[in-house]
């Protein structure tokens, strides 16, 4: 409201930027999705749709992100209808028409009476220039949602751990390690040449092993 009382042609701009913007990405998915329409794309770029993993919001969902992941096959496509996205809108047609019919008319009492020789205030003639504004603006932003607070999730499906980040490779499995912190080199025998211990477990103390008597060392 504050850019549109100050600066309403940059509001133009900014409406004008997003309609070409929807219109880009309702040409590019329509074929591919059945029932994407051109409300799909600005509830797109208005960030509509959420990337949720693990029943969590993880963030907001830009076009860019919604093409890549689904096509990693990591999202699917959302589905919802043109007419769950207007159930969510604050505002719809009949009220958007009404608007438009009351600027319409005021404009048109205003070229009336200049017509006629009557006298137009210069806050008549202030009102005109942003009634005319607001129907440009209006025509550009026809069919996006109106104060929309709620997103729609968009699941990540279940696939390997690291989530976003990327599928975990899988380390080769190494040699056999020994947990065991007593073992001497007289204990290993020719089924252990392979056994790797680990230096880190081994006790910072030398170990003494009794082999004066018969009785075989301790394990």
């Amino acid at each position: 409201m504050g850019y549109i009382l100050l600066a309403p042609e940059f509001v133009i701009m900014w409406a004008a930027r997003q309609h070409f913007g929807a219109c880009y990405l309702t040409k590019k998915h329509e074929k591919n999705h059945t029932g994407w329409m051109q409300a799909h794309a600005f509830f797109l770029i208005m960030g509509g749709f959420t990337l949720h993993e693990g029943g969590k919001p993880v963030r907001v969902l830009e076009a860019k992100d919604l093409e890549e992941l689904s096509e990693a096959g990591k999202i699917k496509w959302p589905t919802i209808t043109k007419e769950e996205i207007a159930d969510r809108s604050k505002g719809d047609y009949l009220s958007k028409t009404i608007v438009l019919f009351q600027a319409t008319w005021f404009v048109g009492q205003c070229i009336a009476r200049g017509a006629y020789g009557l006298t137009v205030t210069e806050l008549e003639v202030v009102t005109v220039a942003f009634a005319s504004l607001t129907g440009v603006i209006y025509y550009l932003w026809w069919d996006k949602p109106l104060d929309v607070r709620c997103s729609i999730p968009v699941d990540l499906l279940d696939g390997p751990p690291g989530g976003i980040a990327g599928d975990i490779e899988k380390e080769e499995t190494g040699p056999e390690i020994i947990l065991s912190p007593k073992i001497s080199t007289e204990e290993i025998t020719e089924r252990d040449k392979n056994v790797v211990v680990s230096p880190n477990l081994l006790p910072a103390t030398a170990i003494q092993v009794d082999t004066s008597t018969s009785d075989p060392p301790p394990t």
